[in-house]
C-alpha cells in the first residue's frame, strides 16, 4: 500500500470514526435523556403506588372501623332481641294468667247465671201459682160481695 492510500485511507477512517463516535455521542445523549425519563416515570409510578398504598392502607382501616361499628351495632341488637325476648315470654305468662283469671271468672259467672235461671223459673212458677189463687179468691171474693148485695138488696 502506497502512502497516499494509506493516508486516504487514514483519513476515511478517521473520518468514519469520529461520524461513529458523533453518532454514538448523540446515542449516548439519547439514552442519557431516555435514561432520565425513565428515572422520571419511576419516581412518578413510586409516588403513585405509594399514594395507592396509603389509600389501600386508609380504604381498609375504614372498613374495620366498619365493620367494628356493624358488628358492634348487631351485638346491641342481639342484645336488645334477647331481653325483649325474656320481656315477651314474661309478658307471655302475664296475659295467660289473666286469660286464665278471665275465663275461671266466666265460668263463676256462667254458674251464677245458671242458678239465677233456676231461680227465676222458680219464681215464675210461684207467681204463676199465686195468679191463680188470686184469680180465684177474687172470684170467690166477688160472688161473697155478690150474694153479699143480693142479701142487702132483698
Amino acid at each position: 500500500m502506497d502512502a497516499e492510500t494509506k493516508e486516504y485511507l487514514d483519513g476515511m477512517l478517521a473520518e468514519v470514526m469520529t461520524a461513529m463516535n458523533a453518532g454514538f455521542s448523540r446515542m449516548e445523549q439519547r439514552f442519557d435523556k431516555l435514561e432520565a425519563r425513565v428515572d422520571a416515570m419511576e419516581l412518578r409510578f413510586e409516588e403513585r403506588f405509594i399514594n395507592l398504598e396509603e389509600r389501600f392502607r386508609t380504604m381498609e382501616l375504614r372498613m374495620e372501623q366498619f365493620e367494628t361499628r356493624v358488628t358492634d351495632r348487631l351485638d346491641a341488637m342481639d342484645r336488645r332481641l334477647e331481653g325483649l325476648d325474656s320481656r315477651l315470654d314474661r309478658l307471655e305468662g302475664r296475659w295467660e294468667r289473666r286469660f286464665e283469671d278471665v275465663e275461671e271468672r266466666l265460668d263463676r259467672m256462667d254458674r251464677r247465671l245458671e242458678d239465677v235461671e233456676k231461680h227465676v223459673v222458680g219464681l215464675n212458677g210461684r207467681m204463676d201459682d199465686l195468679h191463680g189463687d188470686m184469680r180465684q179468691r177474687f172470684r170467690m171474693l166477688t160472688d161473697r160481695v155478690g150474694g153479699i148485695e143480693r142479701r142487702l138488696v132483698a
